[in-house]
């Protein structure tokens, strides 16, 4: 999921001052990229910029308590869940 979307739905589900806190860049075993892409693919994907990595996100919910866990799993979010 590339990052801008991924903050929108933080800010989606409500939190505000959104902030990464901490970004590491993740990279892939070559037997792994050689496992599932051809020479060319693995080629195109040195060549085209793309990334992964992994982000820590901070952010506050409004109305909720200071130190309270919060859940923001939107996969998980339903009506009266508690969950955001």
């Amino acid at each position: 999921m590339p990052m801008g979307d991924y903050l929108d739905a933080i800010r989606t589900a409500g939190f505000t001052e959104v902030k990464i806190s901490k970004e590491r860049g993740i990279q892939l075993p070559q037997d792994l990229l050689n496992a599932y892409l051809n020479d060319g693919e693995r080629a195109a994907l040195r060549n085209s910029g793309v990334r992964i990595i992994s982000i820590t996100v901070t952010g506050i919910k409004p109305g909720s308590e200071a130190g309270a866990e919060a859940c923001c799993i939107p996969t998980q979010a339903t009506p009266k869940s508690g969950c955001c």
